[in-house]
């Protein structure tokens, strides 16, 4: 099994030129931003190479504990097979799936939770490739 990791920073600021963080936008009157590192482009990109074996993913929240994985959810999985899957889930890390036999050009999209804002609800999404 081909098994990555990628790590999620959360912060409620706007991103500054250069610190590789991306806005997420103004959520229950505040602004958020994200981070992703791992992956293969350390931002978290994945790329596969088909039928180069199944991959687990692991994406681990590194942000301050008032934040909590909500869910992820994919898009863009167009494969005749749906190619990803969830498995385990915690507050701070979940785990997914790839099945990795057919090319995909998708997203999986992190929904964090700011359980010190009203709970509100911070999208994340990086890509993932299968090619």
């Amino acid at each position: 099994m081909n098994d990555k990791r990628v790590d999620l920073d959360v912060r409620y600021v706007r991103a500054e030129p250069g610190d590789g963080f991306t806005d997420a936008g103004n959520i229950n009157g505040r602004a958020y931003c994200y981070k992703y590192i791992g992956g293969d482009d350390g931002a978290g990109k994945l790329i596969h190479v088909v039928n180069q074996g199944e991959a687990r993913i692991t994406v681990r929240l590194i942000a301050d504990p008032r934040y909590r994985i909500d869910d992820i959810h994919f898009t863009d999985d167009h494969a005749t097979e749906p190619q990803l899957s969830k498995r385990d889930r915690a507050d701070r890390a979940h785990v997914f799936h790839n099945k990795n036999t057919q090319p995909i050009n998708a997203q999986y999209k992190v929904t964090v939770i700011d359980t010190g804002n009203g709970n509100a609800s911070i999208p994340c999404d990086p890509p993932i490739i299968n090619k």
